[in-house]
């Protein structure tokens, strides 16, 4: 038997480990989350779930010479809407639910790009969302951007499972804090891991071309040499767009509203 040199064995466990070459199709599950709250805050107002949407164009796979694995999907979005109500409930007071005033939260994703290579991924999403009053009355709404990477080892769905972590964690602590009351809100934190007001930082703090690695007749090759030149060659190379995951307007909250409750 050909014995190979034993930094090829680990050139080729490296490529391997891509995200996309190890088997993991980008499936995500739901989570709940520990908030580092204010000590002493309290909701004085009940917090419901009332929609989470995404775009009809929102989902986007830029998949280099891999398996396009990770797009994301209706089960993803039923994760996330799952993971904010799981994060917020143990948070309201037993009691508020039936005395007290109820604020409905809507979650809406814009836009939800994914690029994968076997030697690396990143996840960009646009994301808005609203808090109103029961009836529908506009309260708060933002609109943010979510972004992470990752290099050589991990997996489609743990990446998007962080990003995920990252959109419920900046909804849920704000969400908490409308409840609370204004001195609450106004004191809100605003900054947030992963997470950025501005579309140009969060697409900074990713990769902006991505490579796979091997070309497999070659890798397999019994002579060693020839086996690092296939290991080590490029067999796919994209320039990512990540500006398309950039929404080219606002989002229409009042006539999106206006349109959910009076169907209700």
């Amino acid at each position: 038997m050909t014995q190979r040199h034993p930094l090829l064995i680990a050139l080729m466990l490296l490529v391997c480990a891509g995200l996309p070459a190890c088997g993991t199709t980008g499936k995500t599950s739901p989570f709940v989350l520990d908030l580092d709250l204010p000590k002493g805050q309290k909701a004085v107002s009940d917090i419901r779930i009332a929609s989470a949407a995404m775009d009809p164009d929102a989902a986007i796979l830029n998949a280099v010479n891999v398996r396009p694995w990770g797009k994301f999907e209706p089960d993803d979005l039923r994760n996330i809407e799952q993971s904010l109500r799981d994060t917020i409930t143990p948070q309201l007071p037993a009691t508020i639910r039936s005395t007290g005033p109820r604020l409905d939260i809507h979650l809406m994703i814009r836009r939800y790009m994914v690029s994968v290579s076997n030697t690396g991924g990143a996840v960009l999403a646009s994301v808005t969302w609203a808090a109103t009053e029961s009836e529908g009355k506009l309260i708060y709404h933002e609109q943010f951007y979510a972004s992470e990477a990752v290099y050589l080892v991990g997996t489609i769905g743990l990446l998007k499972e962080s990003v995920h972590k990252a959109i419920v964690r900046r909804i849920a602590t704000t969400s908490l804090a409308l409840a609370t009351g204004p001195a609450a809100a106004k004191a809100r934190p605003t900054t947030f891991d992963n997470t950025y007001t501005s579309f140009g930082e969060a697409a900074s703090r990713l990769p902006q071309t991505m490579v796979s690695m091997g070309i497999a007749s070659l890798a397999a090759f019994p002579v060693p040499a020839v086996s690092a030149v296939g290991i080590l060659t490029p067999s796919g190379v994209s320039t990512v767009q990540w500006n398309v995951a950039k929404p080219s307007q606002d989002f229409d909250w009042q006539g999106y509203l206006e349109k959910l409750y009076t169907s209700r």
